[in-house]
């Protein structure tokens, strides 16, 4: 079997998922899908609480250069780098190119996006539910996000009004993201034999650019 090649590994993901770059003042700045904004408070929480989770994420790269342990290691390895691609922050050039380097040498063909997202989830089934129970996953998050943006971006009631799904996500996601003591913030898994933090941590991080 040939050397896989990872189609994420050469097409630029900003094309594909909303991407995120430095000003000179080392401001960060998400370019987020079109539709309502996030107010700049909470936006500036969700861009800290970003840029946290990267660091997590790199401080907790294997020595060489995938992410996980296991089974699962090719689908973290892919997941974390597809998530740090489209983050695409200087602080994670040196991670992504160990990962790309990993993933470059297996001989397993690569999973392909959306790495187990549920993306056509239906807007008005999502606002019927809404808000989701606590202890909700960042996966469900980042489906539910990328569904209604494609579906137009916003969420309706049963009378018509539409409702600030964004913040609701935002917030949710921001109180549930966990201070690690070696450096860095995560997100849990709430049910560890099917995800890990690793991959809770890089949906949730997929979530924030559809905000």
């Amino acid at each position: 079997m040939n050397r896989t090649t990872c189609w994420f590994l050469h097409i630029p993901l900003f094309a594909l998922l909303a991407a995120a770059g430095f000003s000179a003042d080392r401001t960060v700045y998400l370019q987020r899908m079109p539709g309502d904004r996030l107010d700049v408070s909470m936006a500036n929480e969700l861009t800290h609480a970003a840029l946290e989770a990267q660091e997590w994420l790199i401080r907790n790269q294997n020595k060489n250069g995938s992410w996980g342990a296991g089974t699962n290691v090719l689908r973290e390895t892919a997941l974390v780098l597809f998530t740090l691609n489209t983050f695409n922050q200087p602080e994670s050039a040196a991670a992504r190119e160990r990962g790309k380097t990993f993933l470059r040498n297996q001989t397993l063909p690569c999973p392909a996006f959306p790495f187990g997202l549920d993306i056509h989830q239906q807007p008005a089934k999502l606002a019927q539910d809404w808000p989701p129970p606590a202890g909700t996953s960042a996966r469900f998050w980042a489906a539910a996000a990328f569904s209604i943006n494609r579906a137009g971006g916003a969420l309706n009631t049963p009378d018509g009004a539409v409702f600030d799904w964004r913040r609701d996500a935002a917030q949710r996601l921001i109180d549930t993201q966990r201070k690690s003591l070696d450096g860095g913030s995560y997100w849990k898994a709430a049910q560890p034999e099917t995800a890990t933090d690793t991959e809770e941590t890089a949906f949730a991080l997929l979530a924030f650019f559809e905000l």
